[in-house]
């Protein structure tokens, strides 16, 4: 993952509503949204005392403040009320994941586990991750109506299409709404 476009300098707090708590959404004001260039469910680089990525979806907090769960939180080095700079992310899918932790957790783990719950995340190389699966949805109240498959363009015209997800619910159907920056595409 890497920042493209626009970048916002805002307030890190830390979000209080359990819906989001461990799953890497990051809540930003909607006009930010707007001025990033984003629609909901896109992913946004956050760069705080290191890098990480998340999805962002619209908060009803301050514009001048994103509010983030606790593990993106941890994952960018930042505490509640730290200054945190928000870029547009660009999406590959990813071809290797490789997790760490104690023998037993690792043991215990089926590999369709770890492939649900990966599924609908953005992570950056050395993240911690939650193995709580992605089910934050979008909302009725989204601004933009779903993309239609394949990729779509950049906001601001030009470069490279991202791609787009591959978040399944089973493994007979694809992921409905196919909005890039949802998830990395996963095999």
């Amino acid at each position: 993952m890497r920042g493209v476009g626009p970048t916002i300098t805002l307030v890190a707090r830390l979000a209080a509503s359990a819906a989001d708590a461990r799953r890497g959404v990051v809540r930003l004001h909607p006009e930010v949204i707007d001025a990033l260039g984003l629609f909901a469910w896109d992913a946004v680089t956050l760069t705080g005392a290191r890098v990480t990525t998340a999805l962002v979806a619209p908060g009803e907090g301050p514009p001048g403040q994103a509010t983030l769960d606790d593990v993106t939180l941890s994952n960018a080095g930042l505490t509640d009320g730290a200054i945190v700079v928000v870029t547009p992310a660009r999406v590959e899918p990813a071809r290797q994941v490789r997790l760490t932790g104690s023998r037993l957790a690792r043991a215990s783990l089926t590999p369709e586990t770890v492939r649900l719950a990966l599924l609908g995340k953005v992570v950056t190389g050395g993240d911690a991750v939650s193995l709580l699966p992605q089910d934050v949805e979008p909302g009725a109240g989204r601004r933009a109506p779903p993309a239609p498959p394949g990729p779509r363009p950049r906001p601001g015209g030009g470069g490279a299409a991202r791609p787009r997800c591959a978040r399944q619910r089973d493994r007979r159907s694809p992921c409905a709404s196919h909005q890039p920056g949802r998830c990395a595409r996963r095999a």
